[in-house]
C-alpha cells in the first residue's frame, strides 16, 4: 500500500493526462465531441471502466484483496474523465464565440446591414501599443441593429472580447479596468501573438462610459475605487519605474512595466518577483495573525478560528482586487488546504497540498496548463517542496551541519537552488536564456525584495484608512525598489553567467531532465537511508 502515499501525484497526473489527450486531438473531433457527444462519450467510458472492474471482481476476486488499488484506479479514471470534460468544456466557449460570433461579424454583408455594438465590463488593465489602446472586454452583450427597420438581435454573456481602440485627434484615454463601456464595432481582423495563437481584435473608434447596477457590477466598482485610489498614492510617493514596478509586484498591472525593466530582471534572474506570487501570501498571512495576536489578549486558541475567518475574507478580497492571476490562485487555494486541514496528518504534507491545488485549478481553469506563468509558479514551488529537504539532507552529512542549515543566508540559498534546478529547462524554453548567476542575484536581492514588499504591504493598507503613515511606509519602500532596480540593471548589464541554448526548445528534452532529476533525487534519498539504517547497526 505504499502507492497510496503518492495517490495525490498519480491524481495529478490523471487530470493533466485528461487536459493534455483532450489538446492533441484534431480540431474536427475536438469539435464534434464539445457540440455533442460529450456526454455521451464520457457516459461510454465511465460505464465500460465501471464493468470492467466488476467483472474483474466477480470472476478473480481479485479487488477483495486489493481493495485500496481498486478505489485508487477509479478515482484515477474519474480525475482524468473530469479533467477530459473540463477541457472540452473550455474549448466549447470558444468554439461557441468563434463560430457564432467571430465568424458571423466577418461577412461583409453583415457589417453592411447592421450597427454592431458591444456593451460590457473591461476585463484588463489597458495598454498603448502603436497609437493604439488595447483591453479585453468580459460578461457583454452585442447588439445587431439593422439599418432599415431598426430591428435588434442581442446575443448575450460574451467573454474574451479583444479590443483595439484608436483615439480621435486630442482625445485623452481615460478608461480603466472596470469600467462598463458601450462601443460600436468597426472592423474585426486576426492576428497571431506572441505565442502563436490567432486572436480576432475588435477595431472601434467610438467608446463612451455607461453607468449600470447589478450586485457583481457593484463589486467591481469597489475594486476600481480601491485600486484608482492606491495607484494615485503610489503615482505621488514614486517615480514612474518604481511606481510601474509597485502596481506590479502589489496589484497585479505589469501592463505599465517598460520592455527594458522586464529583460534585465529576465537577464538577472529575477523575474519571478514581478509578478504576484504566494511570497505575497506567506508575508501578508504571516504579518496579520501575528499584528492580531499581539494587539488582542482575546485571541486565544478557541478564537483561532475567528483570525482564520477574516484571514480567508482578506484573501478573497486580494485575489478580487489583483485579479485572476495564476500564481495568486495556487498559493490561495495552497493556503485554505493547509489551514483546512491542518489536524489531518496524511493531508497537510505539504506535497498533498501542493498536488490538490494543482488538480483544483485545472479542473477549473484547464486553460493554465498552457500558460508558462502557471507552469514556472508550479515548478518554482514543487523545487522548494521536492528538492529543498533532499538539500538540507545532504547538507547534515558535512561536519555541523544542522548549524549550517539552520543560518538564515544558507536557508535563502537552499530555496534559490532547488527553485533553479527546476526552473531550468523553463527558462531556456520560454525565455531562452538562464543566467548562472542567478542563485548569487537572489541571495542579495531577495531580502532587499522582501523589505520592500513589507513596506508596500504596510503603505497600501495604511494609506487607506492613515494617508500619512502609508506615505512614510511608501516613501522608505521607494528607496528600496529604486536599490532593487538598479542591481538588476547592473547585474543584466554583464553578458557573464547568461547561457543560451536551443536543446531545450523540445519538449522531450525538458521531459527528459525532469525524469533525470527525479532519478536523482530517488538515487540520493535510497543511499541517505542506506546510511542511516548502516549507522544505526553501527556500521558507519
Amino acid at each position: 500500500m505504499k502507492y497510496l502515499k503518492y495517490s495525490y501525484l498519480f491524481f495529478s497526473i490523471a487530470v493533466i493526462s485528461g487536459i493534455s489527450i483532450f489538446k492533441l486531438l484534431p480540431d474536427s473531433f475536438k469539435e464534434k465531441i464539445s457540440t455533442s457527444l460529450l456526454l455521451l462519450t464520457i457516459s461510454v467510458i465511465f460505464l465500460i471502466l465501471i464493468s470492467a472492474f466488476m467483472l474483474f471482481k466477480i470472476k478473480a476476486g481479485y479487488f477483495k484483496k486489493n481493495f485500496h488499488l481498486y478505489i485508487l484506479s477509479l478515482f484515477l479514471a474519474m480525475f482524468l474523465l473530469l479533467a477530459f470534460l473540463s477541457a472540452s468544456h473550455s474549448f466549447s466557449r470558444k468554439l461557441f464565440n468563434e463560430k457564432n460570433i467571430f465568424r458571423l461579424l466577418k461577412e461583409q454583408n453583415v457589417r453592411e446591414s447592421y450597427d454592431i455594438e458591444v456593451i460590457g465590463r473591461i476585463s484588463s488593465h489597458p495598454y498603448c501599443k502603436m497609437n493604439n489602446y488595447y483591453f479585453e472586454i468580459r460578461n457583454a452583450s452585442i447588439i445587431f441593429t439593422d439599418r432599415f427597420s431598426k430591428n435588434t438581435h442581442h446575443i448575450e454573456n460574451i467573454n474574451d472580447i479583444f479590443t483595439s481602440y484608436s483615439l480621435q485627434e486630442n482625445e485623452e484615454f481615460s478608461l480603466i479596468r472596470d469600467d462598463t463601456i458601450k462601443m460600436n464595432i468597426e472592423d474585426l481582423k486576426k492576428y497571431t501573438d506572441e505565442k502563436g495563437e490567432q486572436v480576432s481584435v475588435f477595431f472601434t473608434s467610438k467608446v463612451e462610459k455607461i453607468n449600470s447596477s447589478s450586485f457583481f457590477l457593484s463589486l467591481y466598482k469597489i475594486r476600481q475605487k480601491i485600486f484608482s485610489f492606491l495607484l494615485k498614492i503610489f503615482r505621488g510617493c514614486f517615480s514612474y519605474k518604481n511606481y510601474s514596478f509597485a502596481s506590479a509586484v502589489l496589484l497585479g498591472n505589469q501592463k505599465e512595466l517598460s520592455q527594458s525593466l522586464k529583460e534585465s530582471f529576465m537577464k538577472s534572474g529575477l523575474y519571478h518577483m514581478l509578478s504576484i506570487s504566494g511570497l505575497h501570501l506567506s508575508i501578508l498571512f504571516s504579518i496579520i495573525p501575528l499584528f492580531l495576536s499581539r494587539v488582542s489578549l482575546l485571541f486565544s486558541k478557541k478564537s483561532k478560528n475567528a483570525v482564520e475567518i477574516f484571514c480567508f475574507l482578506l484573501l478573497l478580497f486580494f485575489n478580487m482586487l489583483v485579479g485572476l492571476k495564476a500564481a495568486m490562485m495556487r498559493a490561495s487555494i495552497f493556503f485554505i488546504v493547509y489551514s483546512l486541514s491542518r489536524s489531518s496528518r496524511s493531508f497537510n504534507l505539504p506535497i498533498n497540498i501542493f498536488f490538490m491545488a494543482l488538480i483544483v485549478m485545472l479542473l477549473i481553469f484547464p486553460d493554465f496548463l498552457s500558460s508558462a506563468g502557471f507552469i514556472l509558479s508550479f515548478c518554482a514551488t514543487a523545487g522548494i517542496i521536492i528538492i529543498s529537504p533532499v538539500i538540507r539532507k545532504l547538507f547534515f552529512l558535512l561536519p555541523g551541519g544542522k548549524n549550517i542549515v539552520g543560518n538564515y543566508f544558507t536557508k535563502i540559498l537552499i530555496i534559490n537552488a532547488a527553485v533553479n534546478i527546476f526552473i531550468l529547462p523553463l527558462s531556456f524554453y520560454y525565455f531562452g536564456g538562464y543566467y548562472a548567476l542567478s542563485f548569487l542575484t537572489n541571495m542579495i536581492c531577495s531580502p532587499i525584495f522582501y523589505l520592500a514588499l513589507i513596506l508596500l504591504f504596510a503603505g497600501a493598507v495604511s494609506a487607506l484608512f492613515l494617508p500619512f503613515p502609508g506615505n512614510i511606509f511608501l516613501k522608505s519602500a521607494s528607496y528600496l525598489i529604486k536599490m532593487l532596480i538598479d542591481l538588476s540593471y547592473f547585474f543584466s548589464g554583464s553578458s557573464f553567467g547568461y547561457m543560451e541554448t536551443k536543446f531545450f526548445n523540445k519538449g522531450l528534452n525538458v521531459f527528459l531532465y525532469y525524469l533525470l532529476i527525479a532519478f536523482i533525487i530517488l538515487m540520493i534519498n535510497y543511499f541517505l537511508s542506506f546510511r542511516y539504517k548502516m549507522k544505526v547497526k553501527n556500521v558507519v
